[in-house]
């Protein structure tokens, strides 16, 4: 699986593995810790900074 990271639809980065894309995600938002989000909270979250999460099987 891939992941891709978006923001305005513009490509931002690729990643064979999550973590990595939700690490660079909490960096951008300036969030303290993402473990206490559910990825439904943390994916919503992302939506409303403009920024979208596309992953290929």
């Amino acid at each position: 699986m891939k992941y891709i990271l978006y923001k305005n639809n513009k490509f931002i980065m690729e990643r064979k593995f999550f973590y990595p894309v939700k690490s660079h995600l909490k960096n951008l938002l300036g969030m303290k810790n993402l473990m206490v989000l559910s990825f439904k909270e943390w994916l919503e979250t992302a939506e409303k900074n403009g920024y979208r999460l596309e992953v290929k099987k």
